[in-house]
């Protein structure tokens, strides 16, 4: 998403700094295509060589007619805006609600936020959070500053239709390896329905090869897809997509899912109830409890429905596709974000 936030001001030649250590370089080029793209490394990570950065990329910032800098999850672009002077205009964008967590980057940027021109977030959920977060910490002028852009994804017009009447239904799992994806409730899910010989089959797409010596070796895992057109041949094969995640905004991997009529079975966080629930006819929201076993019941449970439901799951289907194209179209995004980059 952040390269399609870039590609939408292309013509203005973007500088792009990379401000973390990258785990991979999978996206470097694609990066490297919209924009000049800077590797900072240990010059950003590096207490210091911190501040001598800040007084170089300010200077050259601030010495610039109409400069606009737009940040993301970077505490290094947090660090650097104390520097830069009021008519540069200063945006960033947060993609999950932590709040009082003391990791969370709402409370680190408390000490700069009142300098942010915009703070984009992916939906309203988000953004009534965040302002309660700040009346909380007694901050009342950012009601205005804080701007609602969903993420987009392009999408064909051709409708999928998939077969819900046969007796074998595919669930994907797309996403990183890490904490708040929380794969092993996939994996507990997928093993109990296994051992259930419920009629699903469990794929995992992403960094897990180190789990396949662990986990049932019916769950297929497959590991990272860099080519958009092999992950599409997964999508477009599977019926359902799970999130089991402990915090999001809204993935991507459900946009990318839901384009190919993949139904969405997900715990209730970030933006994804909003969208996503069986009002809408969207999918199917599961209480993000703290009792873990609970989550994995109620998934399972959903799945029991599932297998049973062929009109339904249809209807749906063709819901989320729907979904797709009203709620994240590419256009209003790009029109979006070239009012609010170049204020046009």
């Amino acid at each position: 998403m952040h390269i399609r936030i870039i590609e939408t001001v292309r013509e203005h030649s973007p500088l792009c700094f990379i401000t973390n250590q990258s785990e991979n370089s999978d996206l470097k080029e694609d990066f490297s295509k919209v924009s000049t793209l800077i590797e900072l490394k240990r010059w950003s990570s590096k207490a210091s060589f911190r501040v001598l950065m800040y007084k170089k990329i300010s200077a050259i910032i601030n010495a610039r007619d109409n400069a606009v800098v737009f940040g993301c999850n970077s505490e290094f672009y947090l660090g650097l805006l104390p520097y830069l002077q009021e008519q540069v205009r200063k945006i960033d964008l947060m993609h999950a609600f932590l709040g009082d967590n003391q990791y969370s980057f709402e409370n680190y940027s408390l000490p700069v936020v009142n300098t942010l021109d915009n703070r984009v977030v992916l939906g309203p959920i988000h953004r009534e959070k965040l302002l309660d977060f700040y009346k909380k910490k007694h901050i009342y002028n950012l009601n205005d500053k804080i701007l609602t852009i969903p993420n987009s994804i392009p999408v064909s017009r051709q409708v999928t239709k998939k077969d819900f009447s046969n007796n074998r239904f595919e669930i994907l799992f797309v996403g990183r390896n890490s904490e708040e994806k929380r794969p092993h409730l996939f994996i507990k899910i997928a093993e109990e329905a296994i051992q259930k010989a419920l009629p699903f089959s469990f794929t995992m797409i992403g960094d897990f090869e180190t789990l396949k010596r662990s986990v049932n070796p019916k769950i297929h895992i497959v590991g990272k897809i860099n080519d958009k057109r092999e992950l599409d041949s997964y999508y477009e094969k599977a019926h359902f997509i799970m999130i089991t995640s402990h915090f999001e905004g809204f993935p991507m991997v459900l946009l990318e899912g839901m384009s190919k009529g993949v139904i969405p079975i997900c715990t209730d966080v970030g933006e994804i109830p909003g969208y996503i629930n069986e009002e809408k006819g969207t999918g199917y929201i599961i209480n993000n409890n703290s009792n873990e076993e609970k989550i994995i019941q109620r998934f399972l449970e959903i799945l029991s429905f599932v297998m049973i439901s062929p009109q339904t799951n249809q209807i749906f289907s063709l819901n989320v596709q729907k979904l797709v194209e009203n709620e994240f179209n590419e256009l209003v995004f790009k029109k979006k974000y070239r009012k609010l980059l170049l204020l046009n």
